[in-house]
C-alpha cells in the first residue's frame, strides 16, 4: 500500500466509509454509497471530509490540536476559516488529518465500536 493510499484508508476509516484499494474493489462492494472510490487529497474528498468529520466526536480535539476552537462557532465555520487563511489545498488536509489520526487512532477507533 502507498503512503497516499494508508493516508486515504485512514481517513475513510476514522470517517466509517468504504475503503478500497482499486475500482473493482469500489465496484463490487455493497456497502458503498460512493460513487467513486474515495481519495481526500482533492475537492471531492475534502467534501466528503467536511462533510462528515464534524459529526464525530474527535473532530473537536483535531482542531483543538490544530489550534483552532470549535466551542463558540459551527465546525463548518471553523474549517472554512482556518483553510481560508492557511491550508486551501485538499492534499494539505488530507496529510495534516491523517497524520493526527493515526496518532490518536485508539480515539476514533473507540468511537466507531460504539456506532
Amino acid at each position: 500500500m502507498t503512503n497516499d493510499e494508508e493516508k486515504n484508508r485512514i481517513i475513510a476509516e476514522a470517517l466509517n466509509l468504504c475503503w478500497h484499494r482499486n475500482s473493482v474493489e469500489w465496484a463490487n462492494c455493497p456497502k458503498c454509497s460512493y460513487d467513486y472510490p474515495l481519495a481526500f487529497d482533492n475537492w471531492s474528498g475534502l467534501g466528503v471530509i467536511m462533510e462528515r468529520g464534524p459529526g464525530k466526536e474527535w473532530w473537536k480535539s483535531f482542531f483543538k490540536q490544530i489550534g483552532y476552537s470549535t466551542q463558540h462557532a459551527s465546525a463548518f465555520d471553523t474549517i472554512t476559516k482556518y483553510y481560508q487563511i492557511e491550508y486551501i489545498s485538499p492534499s494539505r488536509m488530507r496529510d495534516t488529518l491523517s497524520l493526527w489520526l493515526s496518532e490518536h487512532e485508539g480515539e476514533w477507533r473507540e468511537e466507531n465500536d460504539y456506532l
